[in-house]
């Protein structure tokens, strides 16, 4: 079986960050959706890109806020060539 791509976007539940995430649905790319809204609203839109596209969609509620910028900058910076350790089965 061929792993798809996966993205997780961040403000992916309105705006900009919506658009985002459905355009790479559109290309076949297994999302994580991640922002903030109402949960039976959030569960409809989930449902339907996956529908829609024929992908794996899921929803994490986590803030992705950092409590500092500066610091979390820096952490990004330092790991960014580094792959996530922990990818979900289906990325």
């Amino acid at each position: 079986m061929q792993r798809r791509k996966c993205a997780l976007v961040t403000g992916s539940t309105s705006g900009i960050g919506l658009a985002i995430a459905a355009e790479l649905a559109s290309r076949g790319t297994n999302l994580v959706l991640n922002g903030f809204g109402e949960a039976d609203e959030i569960e409809a839109l989930r449902a339907r890109i996956a529908k829609t596209h024929g992908v794996d969609v899921l929803y994490d509620s986590v803030d992705m806020r950092p409590a500092s910028p500066r610091p979390w900058r820096w952490k990004w910076q330092r790991s960014a060539s580094r792959p996530i350790p922990s990818a979900p089965a289906m990325c």
